[in-house]
């Protein structure tokens, strides 16, 4: 029992090659900090979010955060703020999304830590910005991303061919027995490498029966405990998290996966593509789903 699932979500468009440069930190004024990457043709959106002596956890918001949309008269795109007060030792984490040619790229897990030196950077000039600016054609469409974000008709807003080999931190593993299923009584959603797994580019998802396991037989399945660490019920229901066989209650007796994206990538109308090699058999239900 197998699922092999390579999966692509489309709106039409191009890959292009790009790595984040390293981000460039100044500090002009006694207070505050200016971050920054070079300009580049193509590249659409700069969004930086830090914040100071805690590290991410995932992708939280941040203290200093903004989306750059446009470079700045010295052809970089930068972040500037004069709020925090930063002595030498302060360590500024970061992280960062970059728009370019229609594609989103990310640079996470980022520090730097704050060293001043009697000069500083140079205050911005003022030059005038132009007047007259080119702009690429951006039709309008009703499709929506992150939670209210705009995008234009026809463009890609999300793709993922598993080339990386890593499910962060695009995936997220759901862990639970679930409610809101036919097959409830029968599976539960785990994070383990049996289950789901990358492999030459594809994600593959395997259901297995928890008698497979050296832990389990039929006599536990029918009275024994199940305990699921980490659980992610979406409604905090401790029926997802933990289950005790009794009488017609029994322990669900397959293993699989499911993820989901919710904490990286939503989306509102639009069209999803994907490539995927589904089994045939008993008790599969490969699904795709999308959840408000």
């Amino acid at each position: 029992m197998r699922s092999i699932w390579g999966l692509l979500l489309l709106f039409l468009g191009q890959t292009v090659a790009y790595t984040i440069p390293t981000v460039r930190f100044e500090y002009p004024t006694m207070r505050g900090f200016r971050a920054s990457i070079p300009d580049t043709p193509g590249l659409q959106m700069f969004a930086f979010h830090a914040r100071l002596n805690k590290p991410f956890e995932q992708f939280e918001e941040g203290d200093y955060t903004e989306d750059i949309t446009v470079p700045d008269e010295e052809g970089r795109w930068t972040y500037d703020t004069n709020k925090p007060a930063l002595p030498n030792g302060t360590i500024i984490y970061y992280w960062v999304y970059v728009q370019f040619a229609n594609e989103g790229y990310w640079l996470t897990d980022k520090k730097h830590t704050v060293i001043r030196t009697k000069a500083t950077a140079a205050p911005r000039t003022t030059t005038t910005k132009p007047t007259t600016t080119t702009v690429p054609p951006c039709p309008a469409t009703l499709t929506t991303l992150n939670g209210g974000q705009s995008t234009c008709a026809g463009k890609l807003i999300f793709e993922d061919t598993f080339e990386l080999g890593s499910f962060a931190p695009k995936w997220q593993h759901e862990v639970r027995i679930p409610l809101d299923t036919d097959s409830a009584e029968f599976v539960s959603y785990q994070n383990l490498p049996e289950n789901s797994y990358i492999a030459a580019g594809r994600l593959v998802i395997v259901p297995t029966l928890v008698t497979q396991s050296a832990d389990y037989n039929d006599e536990r399945i029918r009275t024994g405990e199940l305990t699921l660490a980490g659980c992610t019920s979406p409604t905090n229901n401790p029926y997802e998290c933990q289950r005790k066989a009794a009488r017609s209650t029994i322990l669900p007796p397959v293993v699989s996966a499911k993820l989901n994206t919710k904490h990286h990538f939503r989306f509102r109308y639009g069209r999803v593509e994907i490539r995927a090699k589904l089994p045939k058999g008993d008790w599969i239900f490969p699904r795709k789903h999308t959840h408000n």
